[in-house]
């Protein structure tokens, strides 16, 4: 189990390949994957590791959200 004031910064299968496909040159596990095999590699990973993820005591979820609105979001939850 994760610990107590752990956060969950959750997002979907298209916010992180998008996130990774503009950063692959600096990510050595996906850099050289084609874009159909970046979706299933973060599809694979994200289903491995939901159990693991759910468990942390808060969850900040990031869909359509600035930096900001998440770095916001996180300050109120931990004050």
């Amino acid at each position: 189990m994760l610990k107590q004031s752990s956060i969950y910064i959750k997002a979907g299968i298209k916010t992180l390949v998008s996130r990774l496909t503009a950063e692959k040159n600096k990510r050595p596990l996906v850099a050289e994957l084609e874009d159909d095999k970046l979706v299933e590699f973060v599809a694979k990973h994200l289903f491995e590791r939901r159990f693991f993820y759910e468990q942390a005591s808060m969850t900040v979820n990031t869909e359509d959200k600035s930096a900001e609105e998440i770095t916001t979001e996180i300050r109120i939850l931990l004050y």
